[in-house]
């Protein structure tokens, strides 16, 4: 082989090994996972909320794919968000009881099905409930609720987190540098984990359909009629653009572009029924419409949220089934007893793919 030839080859080979090893840094700077089947991660904790466990699922397969040790000292998992660009979930938690070791807001590293605390933070507001209790202080009459939301950006730089005791601060959510927990800047808005966000990142929409009148279980009317539109949301200040309506529900995109995946909208005063509609966004056509609770027998548990999968086909959600204690074996001083699960959903077929039990007292599940 003539020299040249054989340099030229000794270079191309020497390229395509440097662009593996580039790919296999890159990934594990970002401690990001492999491609895989689709899984979902849900936190759940025990009956006394002493502890917490973390659950990796196979959502195909419906089992199992990693359970986490005793997550000591968690409360009450109630948010989750999930970042992808570095594997890590954070939780929000609420609790009722006074103890030193609570954190309202724990980051886990999530890589395959492996767990590990990688941080915990405070709430960051003066004279902290949860400060004034590792000083030693005695509990207060009330009850103990700290932080009820978490949102990360997209790129996982930042935390948006809701929490009790911010309406002392003139915000009613908070951004937090999601490394140190610091406070970046206080938002008169809630940006919830339903918004679509921007390519920038430096705005959110928030994107609804029109409806028409809603009952509850009961029967009771809990929403009159209301007009579909589309609001965008700073997510540097909180402001807000002037809201645009939608007629017919036409046009169920954000400005910045258009989505192909259908609009999956969970009727939120129905929230742990489960009533959720799917939404063509260009003509607004109803596509589909469900109940989990009719379509599963189980409630929606955590804070009610649907996790989308690509495609916009198939939703991830955390449900729960409720015993009281008259029909159990053995009853727990008048407290129902909880089994949850995370349950596979095809909504356009209304059908359950899957369903895989976890612990109880969930999260919202996320994907």
């Amino acid at each position: 082989m003539p020299a040249g030839a054989l340099r030229t080859r000794h270079i191309v080979l020497a390229g395509g090994l440097l662009a593996v090893l580039v790919a296999i840094a890159s990934w594990l700077w970002n401690e990001g996972e492999p491609p895989a089947s689709p899984v979902a991660y849900v936190l759940c904790g025990n009956d006394s909320l002493i502890e917490s466990r973390a659950y990796r699922v196979d959502l195909l397969a419906g089992e199992l794919a990693g359970v986490s040790g005793p997550i000591e000292w968690l409360g009450q998992p109630f948010h989750l968000a999930y970042d992808r660009v570095r594997s890590r979930l954070y939780i929000a938690s609420m609790h009722n009881r006074w103890l030193r070791g609570m954190w309202p807001v724990t980051a886990l590293r999530a890589r395959g099905g492996e767990f590990e605390v990688v941080n915990r933070f405070s709430t960051n507001r003066e004279e902290n409930l949860l400060a004034r209790a590792r000083a030693g202080e005695k509990p207060p009459n009330k009850l103990i609720s700290e932080a009820y939301r978490v949102i990360v950006s997209p790129d996982g730089s930042d935390l948006y987190v809701s929490y009790s005791g911010l309406s002392d601060t003139g915000a009613i959510m908070q951004v937090w540098d999601a490394e140190t927990g610091k406070i970046l800047r206080g938002l008169p808005s809630v940006i919830s984990r339903a918004a679509t966000w921007s390519p920038d990142g430096n705005h959110v929409a928030a994107i609804w359909p029109s409806h028409d009148r809603e009952v509850n279980k009961d029967g009771d009317l809990v929403n009159k009629s209301s007009k579909g539109g589309v609001r965008v949301i700073s997510t540097r200040t909180g402001e807000k653009s002037p809201l645009q309506h939608l007629e017919d529900n036409k046009g169920l995109h954000p400005p910045w572009g258009r989505i192909d995946e259908p609009l999956i909208y969970l009727f939120y005063w129905n929230a742990l029924l489960g009533a959720l509609r799917v939404y063509d966004r260009d003509t607004g056509e109803v596509l589909s419409e469900l109940e989990i609770h009719g379509l599963t027998g189980l409630d929606m548990a955590g804070k009610p949220e649907v996790a989308v999968l690509e495609g916009g086909r198939l939703i991830a959600v955390s449900a729960v089934e409720r015993t009281m204690p008259n029909e159990s074996p053995s009853p727990n001083s008048g407290v129902s007893q909880e089994r949850g699960y995370v349950v596979l959903v095809d909504v356009m077929e209304r059908r359950e793919v899957s369903r895989t039990q976890v612990g109880a007292r969930c999260s919202n599940a996320v994907v």
